[in-house]
C-alpha cells in the first residue's frame, strides 16, 4: 500500500512539472506591439497609410529620423507601453494603462496641425488573456468632454460665462492628459494669464483617470 502511494504521488509531481513548461508556463511580459493588429485604424482618422500592417513594418524597419522626406513617416519612440510616430502633417500617440484583471486600456491620441493644436482621444480596453480589443469608449467616461476656461483662472480675473470658451485637451509622451485654454492669438487673454494648471493622471486602482488642479 505504502508503495502504491509513493508512485501516485511521484506520477503527481512529474504531471506538475510537465503541466508548468506547456500550458502553465509563466505569462510574457506585455507589449505594445501584441495589441496592434487588433486596431481599426481605418475608423479613427482618413489615412490609408495608417495601417496595422504599416506601423509593424515602420516599427521593424525602426525608420530614423533624419531621414530627408519630412512626408514618409518617421518612428519617434516605441517601448513595452507606448509608440509615437509622425510626419510633416500627423503625430500619433499610442499608450497603454495598467488596468485591473489583466487587462490593459488603449488610448490612440492623433494629433493635427502645426502646433499639434487639434487632438483627438479613442479609448479601447483590450484584454490581454482573450487577446481582444473592445469597440472605442466615449472618451468622456475617463476624461471631461468639456473644461471652461475659467478653471484656470482667480476669481478676479474670471470671464463672463457668456465670453467663456472651453479649454483643449492635449497629450502627453508619458500618457499623462493635459487641458489647456488656447491663448494664442486670442485678443481675450491679452491681459490674462493661466493661474492654475490641469492634467489627469492614470489610476490603476480607480481604473480611471484622476483630475489634478495646481496653482502655478
Amino acid at each position: 500500500m505504502i508503495k502504491h502511494y509513493k508512485d501516485f504521488f511521484l506520477i503527481a509531481i512529474t504531471t506538475l512539472g510537465i503541466l508548468s513548461t506547456t500550458g502553465f508556463a509563466k505569462q510574457q511580459p506585455f507589449d505594445i506591439t501584441n495589441l496592434i493588429n487588433t486596431i481599426p485604424f481605418g475608423e479613427l482618422l482618413e489615412n490609408d497609410e495608417i495601417t496595422s500592417e504599416n506601423l509593424l513594418h515602420l516599427i521593424n524597419n525602426k525608420q530614423k529620423q533624419s531621414n530627408p522626406n519630412p512626408y514618409r513617416w518617421i518612428l519617434e519612440k516605441r517601448d513595452k507601453t507606448t509608440i509615437i510616430f509622425y510626419n510633416e502633417n500627423e503625430r500619433w500617440v499610442l499608450h497603454t494603462y495598467p488596468m485591473k484583471e489583466n487587462k490593459k486600456l488603449l488610448l490612440v491620441n492623433t494629433q493635427l496641425g502645426n502646433h499639434h493644436q487639434t487632438q483627438n482621444f479613442s479609448f479601447f480596453i483590450y484584454n490581454i488573456n482573450t487577446r481582444n480589443l473592445s469597440k472605442k469608449i466615449k472618451s468622456d467616461i475617463f476624461v471631461p468632454e468639456v473644461i471652461k476656461e475659467n478653471e484656470f483662472l482667480t476669481n478676479e480675473q474670471k470671464f463672463p460665462e457668456s465670453a467663456e470658451g472651453n479649454a483643449t485637451l492635449y497629450m502627453d509622451d508619458d500618457g499623462t492628459i493635459i487641458a489647456a485654454p488656447w491663448t494664442w492669438m486670442e485678443s481675450r487673454w491679452e491681459h490674462k494669464e493661466p493661474q492654475y494648471k490641469i492634467k489627469f493622471i492614470w489610476s490603476k486602482d480607480k481604473n480611471t483617470f484622476i483630475k489634478i488642479k495646481e496653482k502655478i
